[in-house]
C-alpha cells in the first residue's frame, strides 16, 4: 500500500479534507515558503498573491500544488506564470467550476455542439472576477471551443457581451450586486441538447439540467466538499507527475474577464 502524502493545508477546508483521507495523506505544518517541503502537496490561499506562493511552492520542492479559490487573475500573475515558469502539477478550487460537474454536463451533451451558447453572471464587485473567470469557462466547455470577443459594452452595473467559440455564438450578461450577496451563475447551451448550469451552493458546485429528446434529467447532487475533490485531484497528479490544464484555463480565462471589465469601467 502506497504511503500517505503530506499536505501543507492552511486552510481549515483543506486540513478538514485531509482529516476525511487518513489512508493517502496526512498533515504536515511546513508552510510555503519556509523548509522544503519535497513530496507534500502545498495548498496555497487564493485571497492574496497566490502566484507567488504558487512558485515558492515549486521552488520548495512540492509535489504538487493547490491553488484554494484564487480572487481572480491580474497582469502580474499572468506575467509571473508565463509559460514555462510553472513545472509543478497545479489544481485550482473555482467553487463554480467543480471537476465533476463539468464531467457530468459534458456527459450529458454526448457530443452535441450547441448553436448558442448564454452566460448570465452576478456578483458583488470583490467576487465578480473569480465568478465572471468560472463562468467564461463554462461557456468554452460547453461550446467545444476557446472564446473570442467581437463586441459588447458593459453599461453602468449591467451589460452584455457578443463573444464566439467556433461555430457558437456566445453571450455574456454581467451584473455588479450589492457586497453581501453571493455569486449569481446561469449558463445555458442551445443545440439538439439543451445543457443548463446554475449556481446551488458554492460548495456542492452548480446544478447542472439536461435536456434532449427523452426528457429533462438533473444531474445528482454531489455532496463531497470542493476542497477534498481538488486534494484528490492533488494526490493523483502527484502521483503520475502530469501537468494540468486547471492553471493554464484560469489565466485564459482571467485575461478575458480583465479585459470585459475593463471595458465595464468605461462604459
Amino acid at each position: 500500500m502506497r504511503a500517505p502524502i503530506p499536505v501543507v493545508a492552511p486552510s481549515g477546508r483543506f486540513r478538514a479534507a485531509v482529516a476525511e483521507l487518513p489512508v493517502s495523506t496526512k498533515p504536515m505544518s511546513t508552510q510555503p515558503g519556509g523548509p522544503p517541503v519535497g513530496g507534500a502537496v502545498v495548498v496555497v490561499p487564493g485571497d492574496g498573491p497566490w502566484w507567488d506562493s504558487l512558485l515558492a511552492a515549486q521552488d520548495a520542492k512540492a509535489a504538487a500544488v493547490v491553488v484554494d479559490r484564487p480572487q481572480g487573475v491580474p497582469p502580474e500573475a499572468a506575467a509571473a506564470l508565463a509559460a514555462g515558469a510553472v513545472r509543478v502539477p497545479v489544481i485550482v478550487d473555482r467553487p463554480l467550476l467543480r471537476a465533476d460537474v463539468v464531467a457530468d454536463a459534458i456527459q450529458g451533451r454526448n457530443g452535441d455542439r450547441p448553436v448558442v451558447v448564454t452566460v448570465e453572471c452576478a456578483a458583488s464587485p470583490r467576487e465578480l472576477p473569480a465568478a465572471l473567470c468560472d463562468a467564461l469557462r463554462w461557456a468554452a466547455i460547453l461550446a467545444g471551443a476557446p472564446l473570442r470577443t467581437i463586441a459588447g459594452s458593459l453599461p453602468g452595473d449591467v451589460g452584455v457581451h457578443l463573444l464566439e467559440a467556433g461555430d457558437t455564438t456566445v453571450t455574456v450578461a454581467v451584473r455588479v450586486l450589492a457586497s453581501d450577496a453571493p455569486p449569481q451563475l446561469r449558463v445555458t447551451a442551445l443545440g439538439a441538447v439543451r445543457t443548463e448550469v446554475e449556481s446551488v451552493h458554492v460548495d456542492t458546485g452548480p446544478r447542472v439540467t439536461t435536456t434532449n429528446a427523452a426528457g429533462a434529467m438533473v444531474a445528482a447532487k454531489r455532496y463531497e466538499g470542493s476542497a477534498r475533490l481538488c486534494l484528490r485531484r492533488a494526490l493523483e497528479a502527484a502521483s503520475s507527475g502530469t501537468l494540468q490544464s486547471d492553471l493554464t484555463e484560469l489565466i485564459e480565462d482571467g485575461l478575458l474577464a480583465s479585459r470585459l471589465m475593463e471595458e465595464h469601467k468605461q462604459g
